[in-house]
């Protein structure tokens, strides 16, 4: 073994929905949480000492000497947050910057997303799409007490901001935050019948996250703009393997875990309720060759609500990868 890196998703935060943009769909009785718009949550910073903790353990395993250290993070305030969390965990008798471009907290770094300066969105692909979650859309319209048919109508849409990054618009940018707030929500405690009200709630939670993962697989785990934008996760992985640190950490979201496993063919064959889960872990055992075995770790979703002693859930995810480019 040459080195470790470890991406992480950030811990668990706060909501990132906006109530102005959705008038007509949700009501504020639908919010009834007084957040901090995408912060970690008390609950989301114990989680990541926690795993931070069993890191330290973990690395252990592999009997390498980790003295040339690195951790990075996006810009944002959630992502910075875990970096700082996880190496007081991990490290806590070393100094360790946390290396990110913007000091106001504010920048989606280019290494974190999929930048485009031209290139047709598949329009047919996104109806298809919309189409395939007339189920999803159908029974979050219910459980809003919405016209059946809203979601649908308003149609979903992918567009090229300003700063050339892929962004999400419409039906399922809108269905993905509800259901992101109640994902959420159950994860820090809120009884089930204060979430939304069904007979089976958890069931139809696991249904309703189809939305959000295919919105994630949609935008960034397309291999057409992954492999057409110059800047995205898996170059800043690969720039990783090549340097010779011990071990590089880096924090970022679920959309570079998207494009991770889109780019390295990976089929996902765990069931859980979010297909990236918050806070995973993916662990990179590098080889001088550069190949890697590749590991996911994360918390269950009932030991992220009970906050229990379990140990995280380690999947074997492939042997001797590499990223083709």
């Amino acid at each position: 073994m040459k080195k470790l890196i470890i991406f992480s998703r950030h811990g668990l935060r706060y909501p990132l929905l906006k109530y102005e943009t959705m008038s007509g769909i949700i009501s504020k009785e639908d919010i009834n949480w007084d957040f901090d718009e995408g912060m970690l949550t008390e609950k989301g910073e114990l989680l990541e000492f926690k795993l931070g903790l069993f890191l330290r353990k973990y690395i252990k395993k592999f009997g390498k000497k980790f003295d040339k250290i690195e951790f990075s993070s996006n810009s944002i305030r959630r992502t910075v947050a875990t970096a700082r969390i996880l190496a007081s965990a991990m490290f806590p008798y070393r100094e360790i910057d946390i290396k990110f471009k913007d000091k106001n907290y504010n920048t989606m770094e280019s290494d974190f997303n999929i930048y485009l300066s031209s290139l047709d969105i598949n329009k047919e692909k996104l109806r298809k799409l919309d189409e395939r979650l007339i189920p999803e859309y159908t029974r979050l319209e219910e459980i809003l007490n919405i016209d059946r048919n809203t979601l649908v109508n308003i149609g979903s849409n992918i567009k090229i901001g300003e700063n050339g990054f892929l962004m999400s618009d419409g039906a399922f940018k809108i269905a993905t935050d509800i259901v992101d707030m109640y994902i959420l929500k159950y994860f820090e405690g809120f009884n089930e019948e204060d979430i939304f009200r069904s007979y089976n709630f958890y069931n139809d939670l696991e249904f309703l996250s189809e939305i959000k993962d295919s919105l994630l697989d949609t935008i960034f785990g397309d291999l057409d703009y992954i492999n057409d934008s110059p800047t995205e996760i898996t170059k800043l992985i690969q720039s990783k393997i090549n340097n010779d640190n011990d071990l590089d950490f880096i924090v970022g979201h679920d959309s570079n875990i998207a494009t991770i496993f889109a780019k390295l063919g990976i089929k996902v064959d765990y069931k859980i309720l979010e297909k990236y889960p918050i806070g995973a872990k993916l662990l990179f055992k590098v080889y001088e060759d550069n190949s890697f075995d590749l590991e996911l770790i994360y918390y269950n979703p009932t030991s992220i609500r009970n906050m229990d002693d379990n140990d995280p859930v380690i999947v074997k995810l492939g042997e001797r990868l590499k990223f083709e480019y």
